[in-house]
């Protein structure tokens, strides 16, 4: 074969082999397998859904006063998972914590741990210290969506003699010595009940979650300041199981009742 056949040849195979090579990559790359899809983040606004449709949210100090538990006990209003957002009063910085729950995965009740702090990759880990509280903002992916917004303030009992209030201040106890036992304290307006409440609610739901447990002896003197006027408004505490009753004075849109060392309490017309 003569060199001017050869040379014309060569750049037609080579030619050939480029566009196959292109050909397979192209190939290689539309077959591969799609990347997942990342959901878009839900900001809806919070509290716009009535009492009776929120879960049940409560926050609750562990011992040493480092870390929360995060607990959801019902879920009237369907939801496939949930995003949360914590925020809270460190001394003079604002601190945060972010996580998610499952719902296909984790059926409710749902507790997740959120450290009061941050831990390297080698495990060490440091706290933020004279934590004042804040608040947690939750937003439930549904049919439709919505949000959700809790106050709470984190209280150390030591030095406080037995005085303690919401962050609102509209919650106020009065606990004497009955709280003593735990180091810490959380006082929560918290985001729906865990019964149906026993008339319309006109102050709370507020909890108290001590970092150990509530005694099961014991008196609160409780005042609660109402959203409205009645003179028939009345004090219930949560036992676990039922709705319990108190008997309550009523002056200037405020309810005051000495109750039993309960964990919410609801104010009600």
């Amino acid at each position: 074969m003569s060199k001017k056949l050869l040379i014309p040849l060569i750049i037609v195979l080579a030619l050939i082999l480029v566009a196959g090579s292109v050909f397979f990559i192209i190939k290689g790359k539309n077959t591969a397998p799609a990347a997942a899809t990342k959901r878009p983040p839900i900001n809806e606004p919070v509290n716009v859904i009535d009492l009776v449709e929120r879960p049940y949210i409560t926050l609750t100090p562990r011992t040493d006063g480092r870390e929360l538990t995060f607990y959801v006990a019902n879920l009237p209003k369907i939801a496939s998972d949930m995003e949360y957002e914590l925020e809270y009063q460190a001394g003079t910085l604002l601190q945060g914590a972010f996580g998610s729950i499952d719902f296909a995965a984790e059926k409710p009740p749902v507790s997740k741990k959120i450290l009061l702090g941050s831990c390297s990759a080698g495990g060490a880990c440091s706290f933020h210290e004279d934590v004042q509280g804040g608040s947690i903002t939750m937003q439930f992916r549904g049919q439709p969506n919505y949000g959700l917004k809790d106050e709470w303030r984190f209280l150390p009992t030591k030095g406080a003699k037995g005085k303690f209030a919401s962050r609102d201040s509209k919650f106020q106890v009065s606990a004497a010595k009955v709280l003593d036992n735990s180091a810490f304290l959380i006082i929560m307006q918290t985001s729906g009940l865990p019964a149906a409440a026993p008339g319309q609610v006109l102050a709370g739901p507020y909890g108290i979650y001590p970092s150990s447990g509530l005694p099961s002896k014991g008196e609160l003197d409780l005042t609660m300041r109402l959203s409205a006027d009645s003179d028939t408004a009345t004090i219930y505490g949560f036992d676990g199981g039922n709705w319990v009753k108190f008997d309550t004075k009523v002056a200037d849109k405020e309810a005051t009742a000495t109750v039993d060392p309960l964990e919410l309490f609801i104010a009600v017309k």
